[in-house]
């Protein structure tokens, strides 16, 4: 939610209710929670707020007055949410009403060109539509959330203008019949925003409301992360069934500590809003199970005066919540090398946890094999790129899940596009790049140009210890000297436009000594991609494998062919007496990052 939740979350509709026979779109099970159940409600809770959203592949466009479709994923996930809070005020699930998702997308349309919310959106309004103007006359509506965000916005109905709880009401309604929902992004610096349809009611309840009345929060164990500020107590007439005026109720509200005094947000037919003392700023977070006994009396009208219910606020660790939207690092470009950043992916935590985060598996993992997740911020990680990318792709999506310190976890499907290369003034690193004809004092260092972008005038190697060599394009070698024997060189090639450097490709190559001779070296600027290695072994000679490489970290596995042999304990190879070759295979595993490491030797 956001802090413009009181001017963006408007009054319910006013038209009348629109009688239809609904063509729906097939749904789950009709859910059904046992509020008396501390168990039972908790894992629905878990279920329900612990699931990753799907995404909403919007295809429309503001600019173009396009209002679009989304997924039906999207759609019977939104159906989900309004499903689950009716379960716990104890009224029946409803389905989805698909027929009418054009005239609620073209409702939301015209709240978010518009910047605001009306339910009767004049002419002038920009992409006004008639079929728009009769979603929004018949919908619940709000600006900057969306999905099942939007959902908890219309329970909670915050704000000044919201002080009779009108999209609750509408939402709990127990003569429901369908809902709908329109949602829209942000967009092109427009706000976000939803349409739900919930003027589709039934003549008379297909059940009766559990607890004869329809209360938020409801009577029995609630979750703490579901108490909001206002408290309501509603009873429906229909019918010859006379709905009750709360005009003259009066409520009292008793803890754990005593009496609660009463603050009154509306009273009227058919409902009484309040807010106990202490609950101004819910969701307020418990430690143990709190109980609050509630008794509204001089109620009249109906077929009761007075309603009693006990409230029993429950501690739940709430997962930790992805924030909506990631942010791409500015110098992140579709010719990004591995272990370049990409992605910033923050989280909030109501209970203020720390969370890890990993790649999983599941809906919207397609490029998860891609990327590793990397340091991690006060409040998120931050992406890298575990192999380089396609230049020519500019679009990803990656599926992660973060888990607090109290193991609670949600998933997150996070889509993200970074720029294109070719259409930037950043110079893309060279391609790959090798060390070849080693000997003790010198090297030579190739490497292939950027395939897009722009071309380098000019190449320099650097390394550590200090050596390098410069080349002009077309040139793509140059030569490294005066080189110390037996030595481990750090190599980074950069490609320049006058003052302006590439991200930097690294290799690393060793100099020749007595005993063993590296030959050719071909990496992919990071560890997590395969690197081959070849060398020269002495014979009967053992040798550390430290000697060529750099050994990954992780889980550790070896692969032998050849004459010579291994020790997994000593890290060592021994060479046969004979002359010969073997070809050492070192993999290691560390979390969903894989690493390779092939070490070529010719035994002489």
């Amino acid at each position: 939610m956001v802090s413009a939740c009181a001017a963006g979350v408007q009054f319910a509709p006013k038209s009348s209710p629109l009688l239809r026979t609904p063509a729906v779109s097939a749904s789950a099970p009709p859910l059904v929670i046992n509020t008396s159940d501390r168990a039972a409600v908790l894992s629905a809770f878990s279920t329900e707020f612990n699931r990753a959203e799907p995404p909403m592949q919007w295809t429309g466009d503001i600019a173009s007055c396009k209002p679009g479709t989304t997924s039906e994923t999207y759609q019977q996930s939104v159906l989900q949410r309004v499903n689950w809070y009716r379960a716990m005020a104890g009224v029946a699930n409803v389905p989805y009403l698909s027929e009418l998702n054009a005239q609620q997308q073209a409702s939301t349309l015209i709240q978010v060109a518009t910047g605001s919310l009306s339910h009767d959106p004049p002419t002038s309004s920009p992409c006004w539509t008639q079929t728009g103007y009769n979603g929004a006359g018949s919908s619940n509506l709000v600006l900057v959330v969306h999905g099942v965000n939007a959902i908890r916005a219309y329970v909670e109905d915050p704000g000044s203008k919201n002080t009779i709880v009108g999209h609750r009401r509408w939402l709990l309604h127990p003569m429901l019949k369908t809902v709908t929902s329109g949602d829209i992004p942000e967009s092109a610096g427009k706000l976000g925003g939803n349409s739900l349809n919930v003027t589709s009611t039934y003549s008379t309840p297909p059940s009766a409301a559990r607890d004869g009345f329809v209360a938020w929060p409801p009577p029995g164990y609630v979750p703490d992360d579901v108490i909001y500020p206002r408290w309501s107590v509603m009873a429906y007439g229909y019918g010859t069934v006379a709905t009750p005026d709360f005009t003259n109720a009066i409520v009292t509200v008793s803890g754990p500590n005593g009496p609660l005094s009463v603050t009154y947000d509306h009273k009227g037919s058919g409902r009484i809003v309040f807010t106990p003392s202490g609950f101004a700023s819910a969701p307020i977070q418990v430690t143990t199970d709190t109980t609050y006994s509630v008794n509204v009396s001089g109620v009249t009208g109906g077929s009761t005066s007075a309603y009693s219910y006990q409230v029993i606020v429950t501690p739940f660790n709430q997962a930790p919540v992805p924030n909506k939207r990631a942010y791409v690092i500015d110098s992140a470009t579709s010719c990004a090398l591995a272990g370049q950043e990409i992605l910033y992916m923050y989280y909030t935590d109501a209970e203020g946890d720390k969370a890890t985060t990993s790649l999983v598996e599941g809906e919207g993992d397609t490029d998860n094999a891609l990327f590793t997740v990397g340091r991690s911020l006060s409040n998120g990680v931050i992406l890298v790129a575990a192999n380089d990318l396609d230049p020519t792709r500019f679009s990803y999506s990656v599926r992660y899940r973060l888990t607090d310190s109290g193991g609670a976890s949600t998933d997150k499907i996070m889509s993200f596009s970074i720029a294109d290369a070719s259409a930037s003034t950043t110079i893309c690193p060279v391609r790959s790049a090798e060390a070849t004809n080693i000997s003790n004092t010198s090297m030579v260092v190739s490497w292939a140009k950027p395939t897009t972008g722009p071309v380098p005038t000019a190449y320099q190697v650097i390394s550590d210890p200090w050596a390098s060599c410069k080349a002009t394009a077309p040139q793509t070698q140059c030569i490294l000297t005066n080189l110390k024997k037996g030595t481990r060189y750090s190599l980074s090639i950069i490609g320049t436009i006058g003052s302006k450097q590439s991200p930097a490709r690294n290799l690393i190559a060793t100099t020749s000594s007595d005993s063993a001779v590296a030959t050719t070296i071909t990496p992919n600027n990071n560890a997590a991609a395969t690197r081959i290695i070849r060398g020269i072994i002495t014979r009967n000679t053992t040798m550390k494998l430290s000697k060529w490489t750099v050994l990954p970290t992780g889980k550790r596995t070896f692969a032998l062919t050849g004459l010579c042999s291994i020790s997994t304990k000593a890290l060592t190879v021994k060479a046969p007496r004979t002359k010969g070759s073997c070809k050492v295979t070192i993999t290691a595993q560390k979390g969903t990052s894989k690493k390779l490491v092939i070490l070529k030797l010719t035994v002489k």
